[in-house]
């Protein structure tokens, strides 16, 4: 018995010693990433990690590659050009060696508010952006994208004028912008001359409605008469419209009213 049992143990000694040990690294594999930049994409960063981190970037302004690792996790984040509006701005991708790796973030062309104010006195104001036209009649607003030309025309009502700057404009748009021109009554000044010039009149000045053009209602009801203090001038400032009607202005001497001047007044 002692002397088969010392084989046995001799003989396991032997196997155990006789089998190797087996020991590897499984190999990295690479798998390459298609970096796209889309339309209004500026550029694309891309890092290792699942946190993105600008130091560590490889920045892209064109569209590119990166060589990426199966199974490594990237980050990336992307800015937007000038007008336009990132869809997505980060991500991360984990790629693989089997599938299609591609980091392609979108943009929105962006729009802003133009508003269009139509004041008392404006009867309307014609915008046109791009290939398209809007004539506002009261306050608005359309939305027009970035870059986008608008030039414009204001009509004031009659009897109104533009108080200040242009009654036309044009400009790019580049953010939120408003239209809205100032209107003012329309008024003008009349001066009355003699000769000889030597006689220095005193002046009295009327102002009718001329015949077969009267409309509703007094003169004053449309337009104000105001005499400057040495009454050689008057000036008319309209109150509301009188499209269809005409005034007659008359001026003259007050000790001599044969001697007289007159001119017609229309509303234009």
């Amino acid at each position: 018995m002692k002397k088969v049992l010392v084989v046995c143990l001799a003989l396991l000694m032997v196997f155990t010693l006789s089998v190797p040990r087996i020991q590897a690294d499984a190999a990295l594999v690479g798998a390459i990433v298609s970096i796209q930049l889309n339309t209004g994409i500026e550029s694309i960063g891309v890092c290792l990690g699942t946190t993105y981190n600008a130091a560590n970037a490889r920045i892209y302004t064109a569209s590119g590659t990166y060589p990426g690792l199966e199974g490594m996790t990237l980050s990336w984040k992307a800015t937007a050009k000038p007008g336009y509006i990132l869809d997505t701005e980060s991500g991360t991708l984990t790629p693989s060696s089997l599938g299609i790796n591609i980091i392609a973030p979108t943009a929105s062309k962006q729009s802003f508010t133009l508003t269009v104010v139509i004041l008392n006195g404006m009867d309307n104001i014609k915008i046109t952006y791009g290939s398209n036209s809007k004539t506002f009649t009261s306050t608005g607003a359309v939305d027009v994208e970035y870059g986008t030309s608008v030039s414009w025309t204001a009509t004031p009502k009659v009897g109104y004028k533009i108080s200040s700057g242009s009654s036309s404009g044009s400009f790019t748009m580049t953010s939120a912008n408003t239209i809205a021109p100032a209107v003012t009554v329309k008024s003008f000044t009349v001066t009355a001359s003699w000769t000889p010039a030597a006689e220095d009149p005193d002046l009295t000045w009327t102002l009718t409605w001329a015949s077969g053009k009267a409309l509703t209602g007094a003169v004053t009801d449309y337009v104000t008469m105001t005499v400057s203090a040495d009454k050689k001038s008057v000036t008319l400032t309209f109150k509301k419209a009188f499209t269809n009607g005409q005034m007659i202005l008359t001026c003259y001497a007050t000790n001599n009213p044969s001697v007289k001047a007159t001119c017609t007044v229309t509303c234009s």
